[in-house]
């Protein structure tokens, strides 16, 4: 990213432009590259664990402070969102990777606790740095819905070390799937299901001559 290009590009002045990347740059989120100039950073696995690690404690505290000062309107949110994902297409990752972060976006604001959701919004920008989604991985969708309906039923019944621990469980989940996406294992594990897929129609298709065979 070069700031005379993004100038011209938005066109607007290039100290604004200059501004905006040296917050970038002092938020960790690009990085000076030599003959590139800024670009966009990439976390390492190490990074990808210590962000885990602490936005497992952050979220855990959203869901217990959630639990005891949601309002009705903010667990309608919930529930609302909640539809939402039941009603979307387990291969639309987009999709459901946008109502995920409304969903944790609604349980954040219903801690009302200013220090905590701006802590937590910086947690979302560094992991805007990562590609893709946890949603590719098989089951993902529906174990993500389970989990968000079991923390919304935590935090209506105001049970909050229950909230706590869904929401810490959750986070866990999605680390794990994030450290194999980044080491590949995640993709390569799906390989084999793509296979099988393809074969099974040549399957079906030798069963029925084989059938045909036996009938005659």
């Amino acid at each position: 990213m070069r700031e005379a290009d993004l100038a011209e590009w938005l066109g607007i002045s290039r100290t604004p432009i200059r501004d905006a990347l040296k917050r970038l740059e002092g938020d960790g989120l690009v990085s000076a590259a030599p003959r590139r100039g800024l670009v966009v950073s990439q976390l390492e696995q190490q990074q990808v664990s210590e962000l885990y690690a602490v936005r497992d404690v952050m979220e855990g505290l959203a869901g217990r402070l959630a639990a005891q000062h949601a309002s009705p309107a903010e667990i309608g949110a919930m529930r609302d969102l909640l539809e939402r994902q039941a009603h979307t297409r387990s291969e639309d990752f987009a999709g459901l990777a946008r109502l995920n972060r409304l969903f944790h976006d609604v349980i954040y604001r219903a801690t009302h606790n200013r220090y905590l959701i701006n802590t937590l919004d910086g947690f979302e920008s560094s992991l805007a740095l990562l590609p893709g989604t946890t949603y590719i991985a098989p089951g993902r969708a529906a174990t993500a819905l389970r989990e968000h309906g079991e923390l919304v039923d935590a935090i209506e019944r105001r049970d909050i070390e229950r909230a706590e621990n869904v929401a810490r469980t959750h986070v866990r989940a999605a680390e794990r799937l994030r450290l194999l996406m980044i080491s590949g294992a995640l993709e390569a594990a799906a390989v084999p299901e793509k296979r099988a897929s393809r074969r099974a129609p040549d399957e079906r298709a030798t069963s029925r001559r084989t059938s045909d065979r036996r009938t005659k």
